[in-house]
C-alpha cells in the first residue's frame, strides 16, 4: 500500500492516532498521506515527514491575501513557487534535494517564448540570461513547511497523486450507499463506533475481493473458450504508473 487517505474522520486531530493504529495493527508504512484541508496543521506535516512519508495535504490559506499584488509583494504564489525578482515571472519547480531538504525553482527563460515586445526587451537586459535555466533559486521546506511539499503543489505529479483520493471517496460512498453501513449507524460509544468501523472495512474488503475473483474467473473462462487475446490481456496485471514507482520501490 503506497499511500493512505483519511477523509472520514471529522476531527482534524485524529490523523496521527489513526495512522499509528494502522502501522501497529496492519504493519503498513505509507509513503504518501492524502488528506483534506482540515488536516492542514503543522504537527500533521511533521509527523508524516518523521515517518518518511510525503504529506499531500490540501492547503488552507486561512487569512492570506491571494490577490496578485499581494502575492508579488510576498515573493511567491499560492503554490509556493517564487517569482523572479527582476521581471515578476513565476518560476517552475525543477527537482527536490532530499539531502538538503529543499526545492529548486528556475524560470526556464519563459520570456524568450513570449511574443510581447516588452518581454523580449526584459530578456535582453536580464542579468540571468547567460545561465542555462535563467534565474534559479532554492527554497528549503523549513521556510514554509505547510505550503512547500517534497512533491510541489501545482505540479503535474502532484495532481496525479492527488487524484488517488477519489479511491478513498469511493470507499466512503460504498459504505454509505451500497452496503448502507454508514447511512445511519446506531452507536452510543466510541467502543461501539470502532466495532462498526472494523465491520465496514471487513465488509468492503470481502466485497471487493469476491468481485475481483468473479471478474478474473469470467475473463479466464472466456479466454479458454474463445482463445481471444483480448481476454488474456485483461488478465495481465496493470502497469504501475511512472509517478507511483518511487513509492513502490521505497516500500
Amino acid at each position: 500500500m503506497p499511500y493512505s487517505a483519511v477523509p472520514v474522520a471529522e476531527n482534524h486531530s485524529q490523523f496521527i492516532p489513526l495512522q499509528e493504529q494502522i502501522t501497529r495493527f496492519h504493519c503498513i508504512d505509507p509513503r504518501i498521506h492524502l488528506l483534506e484541508a482540515k488536516y492542514d496543521e503543522l504537527h500533521n506535516y511533521e509527523f508524516a515527514r518523521k515517518q518518511g512519508a510525503v504529506p499531500l495535504i490540501d492547503y488552507n490559506p486561512r487569512n492570506e491575501k491571494l490577490a496578485r499584488e499581494a502575492l508579488l509583494e510576498r515573493g511567491y504564489d499560492r503554490n509556493g513557487w517564487p517569482f523572479v525578482s527582476y521581471c515578476s515571472f513565476p518560476t517552475r519547480p525543477n527537482g527536490w534535494d532530499a539531502f538538503a531538504q529543499r526545492l529548486s525553482f528556475p524560470c526556464f527563460k519563459q520570456c524568450v517564448k513570449s511574443k510581447d515586445p516588452a518581454m523580449v526587451d526584459l530578456y535582453r537586459n536580464c542579468p540571468h540570461r547567460s545561465k542555462q535555466l535563467g534565474f534559479s533559486t532554492h527554497v528549503p521546506i523549513a521556510q514554509h513547511p505547510r505550503l512547500l511539499l517534497e512533491i510541489p503543489r501545482g505540479s503535474e505529479r502532484y495532481h496525479q497523486l492527488h487524484r488517488l483520493r477519489s479511491a478513498a471517496e469511493r470507499t466512503n460512498s460504498t459504505l454509505k450507499e451500497d452496503n448502507a453501513i454508514l447511512r445511519e449507524p446506531l452507536v452510543r460509544s466510541l467502543r461501539r463506533a470502532s466495532v462498526v468501523s472494523l465491520m465496514e472495512v471487513m465488509t468492503t474488503l470481502i466485497d471487493r475481493v469476491l468481485r475481483f475473483v468473479i471478474d478474473v474467473t469470467i475473463k479466464e473462462r472466456k479466454f479458454k473458450a474463445t482463445g481471444d487475446k483480448h481476454w488474456f490481456d485483461q488478465l495481465s496485471p496493470p502497469e504501475v504508473p511512472h509517478y507511483l514507482k518511487p513509492f513502490f520501490d521505497a516500500a
